[in-house]
């Protein structure tokens, strides 16, 4: 009955395109093909330098400013459109499948306050899709946002160092000793949030840090 209705309300409001808006063909999600295969990618590697360890940062898409991917994002951040956030999960596990010894992941996690705002954490969305049919742990409670400081976005390099430097805490380290843990972000710009991330994380004895994000 429960699929008679869905079908039903599908012929009536039909789904769309995220991006340009039209009817999305069967086997279409999202997007349809033509905007996906417009979707630049992204082939390269960049390296964060952390307390003198160089780390490979991996992404999907190459990230433009008001390219497609832009608009995905703020959709997902400001628009409640949470189903973006999964599909970005799933497109990271099909490309990035050699993580499977992982023990961890971790979102990268947003003030209480802000979270509470928006009504969830859009890394946290996208880490779910990524172990949808996986084996791996999911941890939001190890990571904290102790500062809430305003958007990072359009401040210079320095300045987003400087704010976000003691924004995060380790909560329960002891349960992340001598593991691979999985750090997941949707968007990497200046690397600052996630170099935060990491001088914390490195506080624990025998961790080791793998990155994602969406786009670059």
């Amino acid at each position: 009955m429960f699929r008679f209705f869905q079908m039903f309300s599908q012929l009536i409001f039909p789904l769309v395109c995220h991006t340009c808006h039209q009817v999305l063909m069967k086997g279409e999600r999202i997007v349809c093909m033509k905007c996906y295969i417009d979707i630049p990618r992204q082939t390269k590697i960049t390296s964060l330098n952390v307390d003198g360890q160089s780390l490979p940062v991996y992404s999907l898409y190459r990230f433009q400013k008001a390219g497609k991917i832009q608009q995905l994002i703020h959709l997902l951040k400001y628009h409640n459109k949470k189903e973006i956030g999964i599909f970005f999960g799933e497109e990271l596990r099909i490309r990035f499948d050699t993580f499977d010894d992982v023990n961890y992941i971790i979102p990268v996690p947003l003030h209480w306050r802000k979270k509470k705002h928006r009504g969830y954490n859009q890394s946290e969305v996208i880490a779910n899709g990524f172990i949808k049919n996986s084996d791996i742990k999911l941890l939001c409670d190890c990571l904290k946002r102790k500062d809430d400081n305003s958007s990072q976005t359009g401040k210079k390099r320095y300045d987003r160092y400087q704010k976000i430097e003691h924004a995060f805490e380790v909560l329960h380290g002891s349960l992340l000793h001598s593991q691979h843990v999985l750090l997941i972000d949707d968007v990497f710009t200046t690397g600052a949030t996630l170099t935060a991330c990491i001088q914390q994380l490195h506080t624990i004895p025998g961790i080791r840090i793998s990155i994602l994000c969406v786009a670059k």
